[in-house]
């Protein structure tokens, strides 16, 4: 949960946020990336078998995705990560970005609580099914992809299996122009050669929580043409993978398209 300006602050110290790690910039910089760190880093989330339970849970409870999770539901999870799932998370996260750990070590104690907050928010939130505004232009589009990984790929959130690193790793072997090219699934070469067993794994859950709550009555075709997408990544190793890298090639050109927007002259 981010502290206001007058709130004690979060490390605990019982001084108020701004004249502790507010009036820090570093600290404080470095405390914003481990709350945002479940949203940078797809991997981090929780393993143990109770926690994923209780997510599932609350992701059923909160229905449609709007990305925020309430603190309290938040909080709950927390208490049910074990200590060697816990050990894991920060693991994972300071092999990514040590210099971040390295800053916030005389909070240690809450920084892996916030950091263990954000795989948990994280967790939750891919077991929550899409917004049903993600599949009106379905719903209405005459002229769809005829390949299951494309037009999941258009409505599943990359950011939930792929970071920003990912894409920015991938942007220099894809084609020159590649956001103006024809979308096809890849049968091999650079996207499908990134896709690991967790990258399938987290497409499978994202296509889980989508069928689950589908059809909807007020998307027919929509919810057809998605549940028969889903069933298929679910039974197809070779489609999950497929997809998966589809989803790379989103986030690479969501990446691509913003770079041209912020540099292209006026």
């Amino acid at each position: 949960m981010r502290a206001r300006r007058n709130d004690p602050c979060p490390c605990g110290s019982g001084v108020k946020y701004k004249r502790c790690c507010g009036a820090d910039p570093a600290r404080r910089a470095a405390l914003i990336e481990v709350q945002d760190a479940a949203a940078f880093l797809p991997a981090l989330r929780p393993a143990g078998a109770a926690v994923l339970r209780y997510c599932s849970l609350v992701a059923d409870e909160l229905g449609e995705n709007d990305g925020s999770v309430p603190d309290h539901l938040v909080a709950r999870g927390v208490g049910l990560v074990d200590d060697i799932d816990r050990a894991a998370i920060v693991s994972t996260f300071n092999e990514a970005v040590p210099d971040v750990w390295e800053r916030l070590a005389s909070i240690a104690a809450q920084a892996e609580r916030e950091l263990v907050g954000s795989a948990v928010r994280g967790a939750i939130c891919d077991r929550r099914p899409l917004a049903r505004t993600h599949l009106v232009i379905l719903e209405r589009d005459e002229s769809l992809p005829d390949e299951v990984g494309v037009r999941l790929g258009s409505v599943l959130p990359s950011g939930a299996v792929w970071s920003l690193a990912d894409a920015e790793s991938v942007l220099p072997v894809l084609p020159r122009g590649f956001l103006g090219l024809r979308v096809r699934e890849p049968k091999d070469g650079p996207l499908l050669d990134r896709v690991e067993d967790w990258h399938v794994e987290r497409v499978r859950l994202l296509c889980d929580a989508l069928r689950r709550h589908l059809p909807l009555p007020s998307l027919p075709r929509a919810s057809r043409i998605v549940l028969a997408d889903c069933e298929a990544v679910l039974r197809d190793d070779a489609q999950a993978r497929r997809t998966a890298a589809m989803l790379l090639l989103s986030h690479a050109g969501m990446l691509a398209a913003s770079a041209d927007e912020v540099y292209s002259p006026n």
